[in-house]
């Protein structure tokens, strides 16, 4: 494998430092053969490979998409810094994000998708005692955690 990934380099980047001896154009199986090389397709495979990472490297949407994920993660990193109570902030994100997640948007989209008619009505009632669960969970632990960061700011 070593060898591969070295022969694909000095197929992408050795003929500079050569001599004419090896032909310029894109590398073809007679050239792989001269090379020595019995696995080209490995070789070809590397060449895309690294073609793709230069132009995913270079193109506007993933500098957009890290600059994005960098304000997402200091902005953490400045909230855990200096928010003495982080557990609490994160209990918070945590009981809604969870709840709504887990309980509230499975069954709601599929009261919304099936219609009663499609649905038998104990599959319906059902999907609608875990939503209505599910909000009142979310309404609770949401705010309970928020009574436990009013409570630690005014100490």
């Amino acid at each position: 494998m070593l060898e591969t990934i070295e022969l694909a380099f000095f197929a992408r980047f050795g003929r500079s430092l050569y001599d004419n001896r090896y032909p310029t154009h894109q590398l073809n199986d007679d050239y792989a053969e001269s090379m020595g090389v019995r696995e080209y397709g490995m070789v070809a495979k590397m060449l895309d490979v690294w073609e793709g990472v230069k132009k995913s490297i270079l193109s506007k949407e993933t500098w957009v998409r890290n600059l994005l994920r960098l304000g997402v993660v200091s902005g953490t990193v400045a909230v855990a810094l200096f928010v003495p109570f982080f557990g609490s902030v994160s209990n918070l994100v945590g009981a809604f994000s969870n709840s709504l997640a887990a309980f509230i948007l499975p069954p709601l989209l599929l009261l919304k998708i099936f219609t009663r008619q499609r649905l038998a009505l104990w599959e319906w009632s059902l999907n609608l005692v875990i939503l209505i669960g599910g909000i009142l969970v979310s309404l609770i632990c949401s705010g309970v955690t928020l009574v436990e960061i009013v409570y630690k700011l005014t100490q």
